[in-house]
């Protein structure tokens, strides 16, 4: 079984896309690399959890910290991640974009921004789960939402049976989690704002983000890892319009 962690970014519309993105990895790579996350937030001085943005700008708990202290630390959580994952996935759309998408809807029709990415995300990582193994199953894991107000489980029931029947039976299922406990969503969460930075700093990137480079050094053990990217452009959000309406599957 393989397992894949989840978060995103850009959701309060805080910059021009949205994304969800995340890390996939068989289930006894994850314990381990759980196990040594915790190490290193443990290490002194103490961090309660760990979140990119927080480090890049030496604010909250990493305040106390050098840049020097700040560089090294975040290093060797990186390490752990280019040491324990298999692949990353990357889902995003251009907030322009939905917004005429939604104007075009029918009437009982809601093109909410989760279930685009939840779709995205779900398909990509079961094709690529059973391109490895025709029998691959696969857990996804999202942080848990708080005040949004949004429910992965009920958007997960949206999006399952309008996947194609191949995909829909190598989806064991689907988790809420919170980041603070379960710490491989802390890595997904550092991927997520990864992407959405780039896209904020970049707005000549490719438009699936694809062309992400570390720039920092703490960043390099990211490298190596393959991403797999898959973004909404207008074209492709009017097709699940089409296929909604038509009532099939959304490939």
């Amino acid at each position: 079984m393989l397992v894949a962690y989840l978060d995103d970014s850009g959701s309060n519309k805080e910059g021009p896309v949205m994304v969800l993105a995340g890390w996939v990895s068989r289930f006894i790579p994850w314990m381990d690399f759980s196990d040594e996350w915790q190490l290193v937030l443990d290490e002194c001085p103490k961090l309660r959890y760990f979140k990119l943005k927080e480090a890049v700008r030496r604010e909250e708990q990493f305040g106390r910290l050098s840049p020097k202290q700040r560089d090294e630390r975040t290093l060797k959580f990186f390490s752990l991640i280019q040491k324990h994952v298999g692949f990353g996935v990357v889902a995003s759309f251009r907030w322009s974009d939905l917004k005429i998408a939604q104007r075009e809807c029918p009437p009982d029709m809601a093109l909410d921004s989760y279930q685009v990415l939840f779709h995205g995300i779900m398909a990509t990582v079961v094709y690529e789960v059973l391109r490895i193994d025709s029998n691959g199953r696969v857990l996804f894991v999202f942080d848990v939402q708080g005040g949004s107000g949004r429910n992965a489980e009920a958007v997960f029931n949206w999006v399952r049976p309008r996947l194609p029947e191949r995909l829909r039976k190598a989806v064991i299922g689907i988790s809420e989690v919170d980041d603070e406990i379960i710490l491989p969503v802390q890595a997904a969460d550092s991927l997520a704002w990864l992407m959405r930075r780039h896209a904020d700093k970049n707005p000549r990137c490719t438009a699936d983000l694809g062309d992400w480079r570390p720039m920092e050094s703490y960043l390099e053990p990211l490298r190596s890892i393959p991403r797999i990217h898959t973004h909404y452009p207008l074209e492709r959000l009017r097709k699940i319009i089409e296929d909604y309406k038509r009532g099939g599957v959304l490939e």
